[in-house]
């Protein structure tokens, strides 16, 4: 018997690549996490622009999860109000099928926890400057989030509540972008009220008081960044245990953290040691505060690196990584772009009515041009066989027709006056176009036409 969960994912299968979602067409799967999927999505626009975004939908098997629809919701309606470089930016939402979905700007970079997995295996670590280069963007953007306002300028009192190294982002520019504000606290969330004996976040990098389910504010993020901090440079959390429940002891009952080794400098230290302090007076009060202090520490200790220099490093240290998800999100591209010439030749053109006189004779236009006397001589007129009209709905093209052969013998009439006042001649014949009919006047006098114009697509 299939588990609810299985139960669900048949109910409500997953989307595939090459569907769409409103106006993005999703073209590869990238990751998955405990409530979304996340795709590669292109964006159509006017004839040869696109722009490529990542989407994030609700997992199937929550998909009819009210509290998780909320969830998704409120955080799409967040962190689209973050304007910041150090926060992944949100540019559209929307609901598809009963399917929350939020769009994203699409990131060329890893998750810093895969960065430092990837160096785990062959045995290296983050640089000091590029640790503490990463640590400061990120506290930058928790700052911005920190600090939100509503309309009427009161603060939001947002807390991320999960900051980790796998909710930050490094680009291979070298900047650094907090995201998923998914179980964020905010003054207005009214989905995030923490039902009693749950816990919210990664216990790993979770503060005493959160671990407790005590209240939490923005010095609760600044515990977890200064964890971020203590496990790359030293390669693990500051608590650490084979079970989360020895973790939560830990956290409980005050244990010490493991010193930092010898090598780390001292300004450097005293930034992580008060990052950790047990006690929320105890740390800096803010993550701008903590993000100022940091730039200090790194001038101090000589570890200063550029966003360029940060870039490098990712590019070296994730070069096969980055090159796996770029030939993806390539490949994925042609396909879509194939589907879409198929759909494109596929395309039948307009069939032209020239009128009863053409249709006898048997002629049709060959040419999206014609001068009057070509037209005269029937120079571009090739012989065909015409399918049978349609049954219905002749009567509306046949007034078009007429309307447009009436339209188009008083154009020609005015060129021929123009062209020859003298002589007086008149044109016997012309075509004109427009957006939606081509019609022929094979005469000076209009005639109703026979058959209607038909597209196929």
């Amino acid at each position: 018997m299939p588990s609810p969960a299985n139960a669900a994912r048949q109910l409500t299968p997953s989307p595939e690549h090459g569907t769409t979602i409103d106006r993005y067409e999703l073209l590869c799967h990238l990751a998955r996490g405990g409530m979304a999927d996340v795709w590669l999505a292109r964006l159509h626009g006017k004839p040869g622009f696109e722009k490529l975004f990542a989407i994030k939908t609700i997992l199937p098997a929550e998909a009819d999860n009210a509290l998780f629809r909320d969830m998704f919701l409120d955080e799409a309606r967040l962190v689209s109000r973050i304007e910041h470089p150090n926060v992944v930016r949100v540019t559209d939402a929307g609901e598809e099928d009963e399917r929350p979905y939020l769009v994203m700007e699409l990131i060329e970079g890893e998750a810093l926890d895969k960065l430092a997995r990837d160096l785990a295996k062959k045995k290296e670590r983050l640089p000091l400057g590029v640790a503490l280069r990463i640590v400061v963007d990120a506290c930058h953007g928790l700052a911005a989030a920190h600090e939100l306002r509503d309309e009427t300028g009161a603060l939001l009192e947002v807390v991320h509540r999960d900051v980790s190294p796998q909710n930050i982002l490094v680009t291979t520019a070298g900047i650094s972008k907090v995201i998923d504000f998914g179980i964020a606290k905010a003054r207005d969330r009214t989905s995030m009220k923490t039902a009693f004996g749950t816990l919210k976040g990664k216990l790993c990098y979770m503060p005493p008081e959160q671990a407790r389910g005590g209240e939490v504010d923005a010095r609760t993020d600044t515990w977890a960044l200064g964890a971020v901090l203590h496990t790359l440079i030293v390669g693990r959390p500051p608590y650490k245990a084979e079970s989360e429940i020895e973790v939560f002891r830990q956290l409980l009952g005050g244990a010490p953290i493991p010193p930092l080794p010898p090598s780390v400098p001292e300004a450097v230290r005293a930034v992580v040691m008060r990052a950790l302090a047990p006690e929320p007076a105890e740390r800096f009060q803010s993550a701008r505060e903590m993000a100022d202090a940091l730039e200090e520490a790194t001038h101090a200790a000589g570890a200063a690196v550029s966003h360029h220099e940060v870039g490098r490093f990712v590019e070296k240290a994730m070069g096969s990584r980055l090159g796996a998800r770029r030939r993806l999100i390539a490949e994925a591209l042609t396909e879509s772009r194939t589907r879409e010439s198929v759909r494109l030749e596929a395309a039948i053109p307009v069939e032209v009515d020239l009128g009863p006189e053409a249709s006898s004779a048997g002629w049709e236009q060959s040419s999206p041009s014609l001068t009057t006397g070509e037209a005269a001589a029937h120079s571009m007129y090739r012989p065909v066989q015409r399918p049978e009209p349609p049954a219905r709905g002749g009567g509306r093209w046949r007034m078009a027709a007429v309307l447009g052969l009436v339209a188009a013998g008083a154009l020609i009439g005015a060129r021929a006056r123009n062209a020859a006042p003298e002589s007086g001649a008149h044109a016997t014949a012309a075509v004109t176009t427009t957006p939606a009919l081509l019609t022929a006047e094979p005469s000076a006098t209009p005639a109703p036409t026979s058959a209607p114009a038909s597209t196929s697509a």
